[in-house]
């Protein structure tokens, strides 16, 4: 299994959940994350937590896209091996290079005689292999309740990549949800379009007793519709937990811990792993597998063996994070319309984000990218804020910026000319952070005030392209920037690196009110490290806005430069 790490708040809340069950309170919860976030190791971890637990059994069950069948089968021999491994009744070995009939033959003998009173349903699990996957489906909810209720256990039913559920087709052929046809049989006053199959097992969860229903998924808009849009069934019945990227300490201490000793990174590195990678744990477990593999020896890491590591593992077409992109992209879209949406990608990674922004780039009209943008939100590549439209995955944002536009063209190169190529890219993408952390904050920030180009706002306010961006000293005291439109008109910000308290605030309006050289039309604190209660009331009195650090780098990353960490 690969690298586990911290993930101490979400598995709190799973443990709270199976202490709830085991406790006669079941209740059901949703893990939504991004892809590579960590949800599928946080749910084995959780079951490794589990297995000394004598009345609680975890059935995993990976829900594969396309397939009602397939899926209604893995979760009845999920919920049936995990048993008889419960109960020692059976080896995994003992069912490897079986068909399923012939592992639910093997199971049901192997549980016979542990559940003497369920013979009914022992005697009828061999035929369930080629009966409809209806049938099959809600053989595995009575099931888990019958086990339960004789042996005094209960389940926990983990189904991962739920949202492709909604890839199925019922046995008539049609989708899931479909007004035509009734794919469950009668759905009389159901109304047109309801999911079906979330409906079924909405009817299992209004009488759950000894089972609670974990899913996870990771096409965000999907899972969100499912479980937070009042006019779906399963809406109600699911506690939400987000599993998120680390934030820049936890992937701080994820890459000292996994290294153990073995290498040694300085700050400067280990921000920029931090960074690079976005927090995503897979990322970070790949990189740090490849630092060590690179240079076993090296006590401490070099830039050089850093920009040779991702330079194998993301731009070298063997990589594993290259090939997962890679697959990512060719699993994502069809033939058809690839092309299309990989220049939309393409065009957003190389920093247009709104929807003109990028017609324009495309020579397309706005109507005609409106729609697939927000298939990419629905997939899961994108998040909308604020009519701008950015990548979830830094290292998908990365690949297709600086590797798929030339990979096509990379055939003409030869090995060495192409390493040559991209050890470049990646040294340069170094000594670009380098630099920009050897900065202060304040010269940081006016560097941003200067790249402002009219095309952004922040909470209301439109940001103009400026003239210059200067710093300044006038009678006597100093100001961190002072940005100038034409004539006097200028903006002036305050920059803190401390949290600011009332008196701090209170100063800066004094020092704005005895200015009189230029005509000042805004006023901005930017408060690094936060600030008081008592600041946002006193700030609207002076006609000051409040900028936080999450302002700042959402800015800084819109214009394409590196966040702050303070």
């Amino acid at each position: 299994m690969p690298f586990f790490y911290d993930r101490e708040s979400e598995l709190t809340r799973l443990q709270a959940l199976a202490e709830g069950l085991s406790q006669g309170k079941p209740e059901n919860l949703a893990l939504i994350g991004v892809r590579k976030i960590g949800k599928t190791l946080l749910l084995f971890r959780f079951q490794e937590l589990l297995e000394g637990n004598e009345r609680l059994v975890l059935a995993y069950t990976y829900v594969e896209p396309g397939s009602f069948r397939d899926f209604s089968l893995a979760a009845l021999l999920a919920i049936l091996s995990q048993t008889a491994l419960h109960f020692q009744a059976i080896k995994r070995l003992n069912l490897l290079g079986l068909d399923p009939a012939e592992k639910l033959q093997a199971l049901a003998q192997a549980l016979l005689p542990l559940f003497p009173r369920l013979a009914n349903k022992w005697l009828e699990l061999p035929l369930l292999a080629g009966k409809d996957p209806e049938v099959i489906f809600d053989f595995v909810f009575e099931l888990a309740e019958g086990l339960g209720e004789e042996q005094d256990l209960y389940y926990l039913l983990v189904f991962d990549e739920f949202q492709n559920v909604r890839t199925f087709r019922s046995t008539q052929g049609r989708p899931f949800g479909s007004a035509q046809g009734r794919p469950f049989g009668s759905t009389q006053g159901r109304p047109f379009g309801v999911p079906a199959l979330e409906h079924r097992l909405r009817q299992y969860l209004l009488r759950q007793k000894r089972l609670a229903v974990i899913v996870a998924g990771s096409s965000i808009s999907a899972i969100e519709d499912m479980f937070r849009n009042r006019q779906n069934p399963l809406f109600g019945h699911f506690k939400i937990e987000l599993v998120r990227p680390f934030p820049f300490a936890a992937a701080r201490g994820f890459v000292i811990e996994k290294l153990g000793g073995r290498m040694l990174l300085n700050e400067t590195q280990l921000a920029f792993l931090a960074q690079i990678t976005g927090g995503y744990p897979y990322y970070l477990d790949v990189i740090t597998d490849e630092l060590l593999a690179r240079a076993p020896s090296l006590k401490r890491a070099s830039d050089s063996s850093i920009a040779d590591t991702l330079l194998s593992s993301v731009f070298a077409s063997n990589g594993l994070i290259y090939t997962y992109l890679a697959y990512l992209i060719e699993a994502a879209f069809q033939e058809r319309g690839r092309r299309s949406y990989l220049n939309l990608l393409r065009t957003i990674a190389r920093g247009r984000h709104s929807v003109s922004e990028i017609a324009a780039a495309l020579r397309l009209k706005k109507e005609n990218v409106s729609t697939p943008l927000r298939r990419l939100v629905d997939m899961g590549f994108l998040y909308r804020s604020e009519a701008r439209y950015f990548f979830l995955d830094p290292l998908l944002e990365l690949w297709m910026r600086e590797v798929y536009p030339v990979e096509e063209e990379m055939h003409i190169l030869g090995i060495r000319e192409r390493y040559g190529f991209f050890k470049s890219q990646v040294e340069q993408m170094i000594d670009t952070y380098k630099q920009e952390l050897g900065k202060g904050n304040e010269a940081r920030i006016r560097e941003l005030f200067a790249a402002f180009d009219g095309r952004a706002a922040l909470g209301g306010l439109r940001l103009p392209r400026f003239e210059r961006v200067t710093t300044g000293v006038t009678d006597r005291k100093e100001y961190d920037v002072i940005a100038w439109q034409q004539g006097q008109r200028v903006w002036i910000a305050e920059v803190k690196d401390t949290a600011v308290d009332a008196s701090m605030a209170r100063s800066f309006a004094n020092k704005l009110r005895a200015l009189t050289e230029y005509q000042v039309e805004e006023k901005i604190l930017i408060c690094l490290a936060g600030h008081d209660s008592r600041v946002p009331a006193l700030a609207q009195a002076e006609n000051i806005h409040l900028w936080t650090l999450e302002d700042i780098n959402s800015l800084l990353k819109l214009y394409g430069k590196f966040p702050i960490q303070v």
